[in-house]
C-alpha cells in the first residue's frame, strides 16, 4: 500500500524567514532608541522636580532655554543615557537612593561635568477639583520648605550643612546678580569640601564647587579659592545648587535666572559644545 506525501517540510520560505529575522532586528534597535530618548515611557510631566517638570519645582524652562540656545539637550530615562559623555543635571528629590546617586556621580565625574540640584520644595499635583481656571497639566502645590536629609551623606564634597532660613531675596555670583522669587525660605550649604559660586546677601552659599584640587578655568576663578594644581585631572567639575529657586521654573520668572543658567553651563563646559542630559531616573521615570 503506498503511503501519503508527506507535508512536514519547512513552512517558512528563506524570504519569508530573512524578513522575520530583519523586523526583528529593526523592531530591537527601535526599542533601544526609545529606552535611550525615553520616548513612548509614559508621561513626564507629573508635577516632580525634574527636567520635564512644568510646574514651579520643576525645570522645563531650565532644558527649553539649553534647546533654544543650540545645545544638544536631552532627558535620560536609563543608566546608559547617564554613562555617556556631556554635561548631566541631576535633579534628586528628598527621597532619593544616596547611595545610587553617590554611585552615579562617582561614575560620570570621569565623563563630564555633573551639576547637582538640591529639592527644597515638597510638591503634589494641583487636584482638578482645586483647579484655577486656565491651569495646566503639571502645575504644582508647594509644600513646606525642607532640606533633604542626604546631603550628609554625599561622598564628593564632604558631609554637607543645608539650611533654609529667611532672609533677603538677592543673590550674586558669575559676574550676574538677581532676586530669588522668596525671600522668606532661602536654603544655602556649607562644608571644608566646598566654596561658593553664588552667595546670598549674607555671604552664604547658594551654589558652590566641589573642591578636589583641579583648575576648572572660569569656574575656579569665580570662586575665593581660586584654580588649584594638584587635583586627579580625570575629574571633570561638580557644582552643588543648594538653593534651587536659582534655576526651577519658579525662579525663571526673573530673566536674571535665565542669565545665570546660562552663564554656569557654560562655565561648567569650559565654553566646549557637549551634550546635556537631565536626568529622570532619581526621580522615578527611569
Amino acid at each position: 500500500m503506498s503511503g501519503a506525501r508527506s507535508n512536514s517540510g519547512n513552512p517558512f520560505t528563506f524570504r519569508s524567514a530573512l524578513a522575520l529575522v530583519v523586523m526583528g532586528g529593526a523592531l530591537f534597535v527601535a526599542l533601544l532608541w526609545m529606552i535611550g530618548t525615553g520616548l513612548g515611557m509614559g508621561g513626564t510631566n507629573d508635577g516632580g522636580g525634574h527636567g520635564a517638570g512644568k510646574g514651579l519645582n520643576g525645570y522645563a524652562a531650565f532644558h527649553r532655554l539649553l534647546e533654544e540656545q543650540g545645545h544638544e539637550v536631552r532627558r535620560g530615562r536609563s543608566n546608559a543615557a547617564l554613562q555617556q559623555y556631556g554635561l548631566l543635571v541631576l535633579t534628586p528629590p528628598h527621597d532619593v537612593d544616596a547611595d545610587e546617586m553617590n554611585r552615579i556621580i562617582t561614575e560620570h565625574r570621569t565623563i563630564g561635568p555633573t551639576l547637582l540640584i538640591m529639592p527644597k520644595w515638597p510638591a503634589a499635583p494641583v487636584p482638578r477639583s482645586l483647579r484655577p481656571k486656565g491651569a495646566k497639566d503639571g502645575w504644582v502645590m508647594l509644600g513646606k520648605p525642607t532640606s533633604p536629609e542626604w546631603v550628609r551623606e554625599l561622598e564628593n564634597g564632604g558631609s554637607l550643612d543645608a539650611r533654609i532660613e529667611p532672609g533677603n531675596a538677592g543673590w550674586s555670583g558669575l559676574g550676574l546678580s538677581g532676586s530669588l522669587p522668596v525671600a522668606k525660605a532661602v536654603q544655602t550649604i556649607s562644608a571644608g569640601g566646598i566654596t561658593a559660586l553664588i552667595r546670598d546677601t549674607r555671604g552664604q552659599a547658594l551654589a558652590a564647587l566641589v573642591e578636589d584640587g583641579n583648575d576648572y578655568g572660569a569656574l575656579s576663578e569665580a570662586t575665593d579659592a581660586g584654580p588649584g594644581s594638584d587635583g586627579d585631572e580625570s575629574f571633570y567639575p561638580m557644582v552643588i545648587v543648594a538653593e534651587p529657586d536659582l534655576l526651577d521654573n519658579y525662579g525663571f520668572a526673573k530673566v536674571e535666572s535665565a542669565r545665570l543658567a546660562s552663564a554656569l553651563v557654560d562655565a561648567m563646559t569650559d565654553g566646549e559644545p557637549m551634550p546635556i542630559v537631565f536626568d529622570l531616573t532619581l526621580n522615578g521615570l527611569g
